[in-house]
């Protein structure tokens, strides 16, 4: 059996259209170019695809057969065409997944500035996706790399001394190959609405808890630890909510309706004032990891420049001096 892609995409126009038509409106084509493409795919299958009628058309059994193949073979057209041009692109774009426990608006800004520092001719897409989703997103070629939360097996001292900025951990080395790169530590802590601020007052968020637990990533570490964490300190299962996105996170308990537990060196001191550190809960420190397809390596330089990319917006300081420059305050 022989039937080529045009023929098929022509069936799956008609499909979508209902008619031959509106399918030769949508496709550019004749009607008779339509029509002599449908009456080629049934002498090669055989019968007739659709039961035509003054209403349109509907499939028959064997054009049900066809539709669904056709949907496959079509989609894995689409990923060829797709993977060729990205192949062949002299500026391709690197799709970069951010958990949403990491993915308020100042980091995402800082990965924008370094993106367009460190990735020469290369396009830097930032999707937020939820840590569950990554290793499908990767396999299915939906992201070609994301940033994730993995324990650092590591706990700082409680208080809000610690609650400072984002540190750099010691990094392991890494080669092409390397899946899961670790770029750094990043500092963690269980906030509540400062005294006076939003209606709330900071010590009802000791004990007993009065107010639910705001996570933005059930499947993330930083964000499965704190309600378990005060199950096991108060002895009963602390009420979560789960909110879309970090920045309405830390606005939520800004306002009194939660704590929560965030990464607070990637916020300014504007955004932390109107926070504060709960009572006696640890500060605590998760690894973000680069991670990508072990199936799909990426090429030396794309990796390296991607590293230093989110390595770079994991450093406030170093990633606003960078959007400085390129905004052009350097020749101010």
């Amino acid at each position: 059996m022989d039937i080529d892609t045009r023929t098929l995409r022509t069936f799956w126009g008609v499909v979508g259209a209902g008619s031959f038509t509106k399918a030769a409106q949508r496709l550019g084509y004749s009607q008779s170019s339509v029509t002599m493409q449908i009456r080629t795919l049934e002498r090669i299958v055989g019968e007739p695809v659709f039961i035509r009628s003054s209403n349109g058309v509907r499939l028959t059994p064997a054009g049900e057969t066809v539709w669904e193949y056709a949907k496959q073979l079509l989609s894995l057209v689409d990923n060829l065409e797709d993977e060729l041009q990205r192949t062949a692109d002299p500026f391709p774009r690197i799709r970069l997944g951010v958990v949403p426990a990491l993915a308020c608006g100042k980091l995402l800004s800082r990965l924008t500035h370094a993106g367009q520092a460190l990735l020469k001719h290369v396009g830097l897409d930032l999707r937020v996706v939820v840590s569950h989703d990554i290793p499908a997103a990767l396999r299915e070629k939906r992201l070609d790399a994301a940033i994730g939360l993995a324990s650092a097996e590591r706990r700082c001292a409680a208080g809000g001394a610690e609650a400072g900025a984002a540190v750099a951990e010691e990094r392991e080395p890494y080669s092409d190959r390397d899946s899961r790169i670790v770029l750094g530590g990043l500092k963690f802590a269980a906030v509540a609405p400062s005294p006076g601020r939003g209606g709330g007052a900071a010590s009802q968020y000791v004990r007993p808890i009065t107010a639910p637990v705001l996570v933005a990533d059930p499947g993330c570490p930083s964000q499965r630890w704190l309600p378990e964490y005060l199950r096991m300190r108060d002895g009963r299962p602390a009420e979560s909510r789960e909110l879309a996105t970090l920045d309405g996170i830390r606005e939520s308990v800004r306002t009194g309706l939660g704590c929560a537990m965030l990464p607070v060196g990637l916020f300014g001191a504007a955004e932390r004032d109107s926070l504060v550190p709960m009572s006696g809960v640890p500060v605590m420190r998760w690894s973000a990891v680069l991670q990508s397809d072990p199936a799909r390596p990426f090429g030396d330089l794309h990796r390296r420049a991607l590293v230093d990319t989110v390595q770079l917006a994991l450093q406030p300081t170093a990633a606003a001096g960078l959007a400085f420059t390129l905004l052009g305050g350097a020749r101010a």
